[in-house]
């Protein structure tokens, strides 16, 4: 629960972060800043296949792939290592500046929970969790909205605020109280020093990878 908590309050963080570096980008491009944001086109459509996949499927096949099979290999290069590399890929593999940031730092509790527990059952549910409230939240405002008209759901989207101030808040201060706890237990646990641990950011396969991520962005 408490890495739960850092997840939401550490996404919503680096959220505005991306926000505020869309916002920076596009005063110098004239770009709009929603439209570096895809995250708003896929609430834009949400049906029910689009909300089954973004609450079940994706997070499940995003935690087989990252925090199952990848995380797994690499931590023949250390635990650390491990974690702060499916971490990148991570945030890298969504493909825009705006969720790279908050869906790396969200990829770093995750494997966290994966090396400590050697299973993706928790990070699963973690997963499924953080996109279901992001889409119980904007699907909630637009069925009241739909539902009340839109003055009324000006209380409910009030609320929403004040819960994501107190999750924010929140995820900071369980971050300070035990992020440096877990980050010591990680290195505790980081194995013996590999001799290959320098090429994990430099084989052919992850440059590539990279630069693919980054002229998608």
């Amino acid at each position: 629960m408490s890495a739960l908590f850092m997840c939401l309050g550490l996404g919503y963080i680096f959220n505005f972060l991306g926000v505020f570096l869309d916002v920076f980008i596009s005063m110098f491009t004239g770009v709009p800043a929603t439209d570096m944001n895809p995250v708003m086109d896929a609430l834009d459509e949400l049906t029910p296949g689009m909300v089954i996949y973004t609450c079940l499927i994706a997070p499940f096949m995003e935690e087989f792939i990252f925090r199952g099979v990848l995380l797994k290999k690499a931590r023949r290069f250390g635990d650390r290592t491990a974690v702060a590399f499916t971490a990148v890929l991570f945030g890298l593999m969504h493909g825009n500046l705006l969720q790279f940031f908050y869906a790396a730092s969200i990829g770093l509790i995750l494997g966290y929970v994966a090396v400590r527990t050697s299973s993706i059952r928790y990070t699963v549910l973690m997963h499924m969790a953080i996109n279901s409230f992001s889409t119980v939240m904007v699907a909630g405002q637009e069925l009241v909205a739909a539902a009340l008209g839109d003055l009324a759901a000006v209380p409910y989207s009030m609320a929403f605020l004040a819960f994501l101030v107190f999750m924010t808040a929140g995820g900071a201060m369980v971050l300070w109280r035990f992020g440096p706890i877990w980050y010591r237990q990680v290195t505790a646990h980081n194995g013996e020093k590999s001799p290959w641990k320098k090429y994990v950011y430099w084989n052919p396969g992850f440059l590539l990878f990279l630069g693919l991520c980054l002229l998608e962005m």
